[in-house]
């Protein structure tokens, strides 16, 4: 039962939902689960397990609900000379063990090793604790200008726009 609102999920393995993401589980007589799959902040609340006997036999459980937001490092406008590197550090701090692919954009295009602007390379590092993703580009042009955004796949984006100057 979801407390919030007195809604019954589930009775044993039958779901009372009409929201698919909900799921009694109960393996070989092991523990009842109450699975929610794709979660969003509209879940977190106290839920109830209930056992009908004679009195009532209850375990409320609370759940927090955290969203994972990646975040690049610096300031949220960069200015780089003309024919240097572009270099973008996006860090996802997340307590999951997968906040999923990291996709970097330039304005509405994926950038990767195959992009045809070229000169384009990409690091991840997966801890169980963060997911750092660099974006280097080389010899950067005044095309190269404009928002960079690094879009892990479960997990809020993070922007960062780009100027590329001539040197003084």
């Amino acid at each position: 039962m979801r407390k919030r609102d007195l809604h019954i999920i589930t009775i044993g393995t039958n779901t009372f939902s009409s929201d698919d993401r909900f799921k009694a589980l109960h393996p070989e007589d092991k523990d009842w689960v109450l699975e929610i799959s794709t979660v969003t902040f509209r879940d977190a609340g106290v839920y109830e397990c209930q056992v009908s006997t004679s009195p009532k036999i209850s375990l409320p459980v609370h759940l927090a609900v955290e969203v994972q937001q990646a975040q690049i490092q610096g300031s949220s406008e960069v200015h780089i000379q003309n024919g240097s590197t572009i270099s973008l550090t996006c860090i996802v701090n997340t307590h999951a063990d997968n906040v999923g692919a990291v996709t970097w954009y330039h304005d509405a295009s994926p950038l990767d090793y195959d992009s045809p602007r070229g000169g384009v390379s990409l690091e991840i590092e997966k801890t169980p604790s963060r997911t750092t993703s660099k974006l280097f580009i080389t010899r950067a042009m005044k095309i190269d200008s404009g928002n960079y955004t690094c879009a892990p796949k479960f997990a809020d984006a993070a922007s960062v726009l780009v100027h590329v100057v001539n040197a003084p």
